[in-house]
């Protein structure tokens, strides 16, 4: 299915506790990268691919990586 092009991702986290309560501020991914983690097709190419019409490339299915995310998190010990 082709070679993957080459990606990267970065995440930052930052957080703190006092007592039994804690609090963490995350960003995943956060120059928003689209890599491909994955890429297949729901069977093999050559019983899928004579089934599309000419000009109509075969089902290739990628899994991309997660986009920008930023949360918070927040935790109770007891």
């Amino acid at each position: 299915l082709g070679t993957m092009p080459g990606f990267a991702t970065v995440d930052f986290s930052l957080g703190g506790e006092h007592g039994k309560s804690s609090v963490e501020l995350f960003v995943k991914n956060a120059f928003d990268e689209r890599g491909q983690i994955d890429r297949f097709t729901p069977c093999t190419t050559a019983f899928c691919a004579p089934a599309y019409p000419p000009g109509v490339p075969p089902a290739v299915y990628v899994i991309p990586t997660q986009p920008l995310t930023v949360g918070l998190r927040l935790g109770q010990r007891f």
